[in-house]
């Protein structure tokens, strides 16, 4: 039986309104989350994603009893090892001043005055000057782990923005390998897991050799690292003796990392 052409017509207007609805959904971009004002209503930073902050008046700690630190905290979940690196702008041309620090996690609104921060990092401003909007910084082998707060020292009233990304650090640890073996042409089987407190790390693994004492290193294999775990035959390709080497080569999110065999002696 035919639809009626009333039915008919408001069926299509229906099937209008969903489809552009679907559309709004998905052109609505993810909202960045303003910093706390203090690190109890701190929200926790999410990487690679924008956070929105405003300039405090007051410095923690700078001589002063004022307590208006902007909007400018977050939580930071940290591992021992970790790198963070952040890009940033501002809504004028940035100040000479303008820094980001980073708290331990034994600090809290309680003890913040009377805490120093561990990193009070001055940020890089484009163009080498701070005549610019634009900004980076980064910290290097994060001393601790567990859940930091960042401060982001920045003008009175001054709004910024910046999106983070972390590297956790990483360990190559090798299997066995024999003391010796019979040939240049012989293969020795190397095998190596690598591994890191903040997880399961993902790459791959590039298997390198050399003779001590003789020039450098060159790669002879390559494998993807399959539940924390490569490995690949290689052969000893010399007289004397050999070392290899696995370098981990990592995915995005993750720090490299590399471990060498003992010397096998070659015939």
């Amino acid at each position: 039986m035919h639809e009626s052409r009333k039915w008919f017509k408001r069926k299509r207007l229906l099937q209008a309104l969903a489809a552009l609805a679907g559309v709004g959904a998905l052109a609505v971009p993810a909202l960045a989350a303003e910093g706390g004002t203090r690190i109890a209503n701190a929200p926790p930073v999410q990487w690679a994603e924008p956070e929105d902050g405003i300039g405090a008046h007051d410095i923690p700690g700078g001589g002063s009893s004022g307590t208006d630190f902007g909007h400018a905290f977050w939580r930071v979940r940290v591992f021992a090892g970790d790198r963070i690196a952040g890009r940033g702008s501002e809504g004028t041309n940035g100040g000479c001043l303008d820094a980001m620090w980073l708290y331990d996690p034994s600090v809290t609104d309680t003890n913040l005055q009377s805490s120093k921060a561990t990193f009070q990092t001055p940020v890089t401003h484009a163009g080498g000057t701070c005549n610019s909007r634009t900004y980076r910084w980064s910290w290097n082998n994060i001393p601790w782990t567990g859940l930091a707060t960042l401060w982001a020292d920045f003008g009175y009233q001054q709004t910024f923005t910046f999106v983070a990304h972390v590297s956790h650090r990483t360990r190559v640890r090798l299997g066995a390998v024999p003391r010796t073996v019979p040939s240049p042409s012989a293969a020795v089987r190397v095998r190596a897991s690598v591994t890191s407190a903040a997880g399961k790390p993902s790459g791959l693994c590039a298997f390198d050799r050399h003779a001590p004492g003789h020039g450098r290193w060159h790669r002879v294999g390559k494998s993807g690292l399959q539940a924390g775990r490569c490995a690949s035959r290689v052969t000893a390709g010399m007289t004397g003796s050999v070392q290899f080497r696995v370098r981990f080569i990592p995915d995005s999110g993750w720090l490299p990392s590399a471990g060498v065999t003992r010397r096998i002696q070659v015939g």
